[in-house]
C-alpha cells in the first residue's frame, strides 16, 4: 500500500538574495585546457602513460639520429651480441643494431596510426554527419549499412583489403597499410552518437 504525503506549500520558499542562508558559489573562471590539465595531473595512470607515450615519441625520432649505426648497416664481426653498453638491444644475425632498428620501426608505427586515425575520424565524421543530418530513412539506411560492416570481423577485411593492395601496387608498403585501415575502422567513428 502506497503512502502520499501531503507537502505544505509553506516549506518550499525561494531565498532572496539578501537572505543570509544564500551564499554565492565564487569561483574563477577557468579555460577548457586548464580544465583538462588539472584533471591529468590528478590522474597519476594517465599523467605516467602520458610520459611514456612522448618518451617513445621523443625516443623514435631522436634515436635513429644520433645513433652511429645505421638501419641497413651491416657488421657480420657484430653477429648475434647480447645487449651490452655499446649495443643496448644487441645485434641480429647480421651484425645490425637492434635498438636502430626498432626505433625505426616505431617511427612508422606511429606514422600508420597518426595517419589512420585522422582518415578515421574524418570519414566517420563525415558519414555519420550526413546520416544525422538528413535523419529518417537516410539515416536507416545509412546506419544498416554500418551494422552490416560492423558485423564482420574487421581482421578478415583488413587482411582482404591487404590481399588486394598487394597484388594492384605489387607490394605492401605505408600507404597500402593505412588505406586498409582507414576503410576498416571508420565504423566505429559513424556509430558514436
Amino acid at each position: 500500500m502506497e503512502k502520499y504525503i501531503d507537502l505544505d506549500k509553506n516549506l518550499f520558499t525561494p531565498l532572496k538574495a539578501e537572505d543570509k542562508k544564500f551564499e554565492q558559489v565564487v569561483r574563477p573562471s577557468v579555460g577548457y585546457w586548464s580544465e583538462a590539465w588539472t584533471r591529468l595531473k590528478s590522474n597519476k595512470v594517465a599523467l605516467i602513460s602520458l610520459i611514456v607515450v612522448i618518451l617513445a615519441i621523443v625516443l623514435a625520432i631522436v634515436i635513429p639520429l644520433i645513433s652511429p649505426y645505421g638501419y641497413e648497416e651491416t657488421n657480420l664481426a657484430n653477429t648475434n651480441i647480447k645487449p651490452n653498453s655499446q649495443f643496448l638491444f644487441g645485434t641480429d644475425a647480421l651484425g645490425r643494431d637492434l635498438l636502430v632498428r626498432v626505433m625505426y620501426g616505431a617511427r612508422y608505427s606511429l606514422i600508420i596510426g597518426i595517419a589512420a586515425a585522422i582518415i578515421n575520424l574524418v570519414i566517420g565524421v563525415l558519414y555519420g554527419g550526413i546520416a544525422g543530418f538528413f535523419g529518417g530513412k537516410i539515416d536507416n539506411i545509412m546506419m544498416r549499412i554500418v551494422d552490416v560492416l560492423y558485423s564482420i570481423p574487421t581482421i578478415i577485411y583488413v587482411i582482404l583489403l591487404m590481399a588486394f593492395f598487394t597484388n594492384k601496387s605489387g607490394g605492401s608498403g605505408v600507404t597500402n597499410i593505412i588505406i586498409a585501415l582507414s576503410i576498416s575502422y571508420w565504423v566505429g567513428m559513424a556509430r558514436i552518437d
